[in-house]
């Protein structure tokens, strides 16, 4: 990892594995992602999360939209009812999948998975 941190959320394409939120330290809440590519051996940041979570639960639906609920705050140790959805594109290299932020949209974080793309080929 980029640097050390507990009580984060994951997910796993074919090549790469996403985490997000958790704690540092276990003094504050993280809203980081990043992943790690499998084939180049190497952690990359993603877009951050809205609003920083400790142990979120993520669930990738249909192979295209990755949804991060609840979780808690550290300091305050307020549960969260937010839902918030991330989503992967494929970039122009045809290989990497990588987080997409829209502009101006301050509750989501959106964009697709090329649909030849699949999380269960063993390839």
């Amino acid at each position: 990892m980029l640097e050390p941190k507990a009580g984060f959320g994951h997910f796993s394409t074919n090549f790469e594995i996403f985490i997000a939120g958790g704690t540092q330290h276990g003094s504050f809440a993280l809203n980081q992602v990043h992943s790690y590519d499998i084939k180049q051996d190497v952690w990359l940041k993603q877009p951050d999360l809205i609003l920083p979570r400790r142990q979120p639960s993520i669930c990738l639906f249909r192979n295209r939209y990755v949804y991060v609920f609840g979780g808690s705050q550290l300091k305050t140790k307020r549960e969260l009812a937010q839902i918030q959805t991330m989503g992967q594109k494929e970039d122009s290299a045809g290989s990497d999948l990588n987080l997409d932020s829209d502009e101006g949209d301050d509750d989501a974080i959106s964009a697709e998975v090329a649909s030849d793309d699949s999380l269960f080929d063993d390839q």
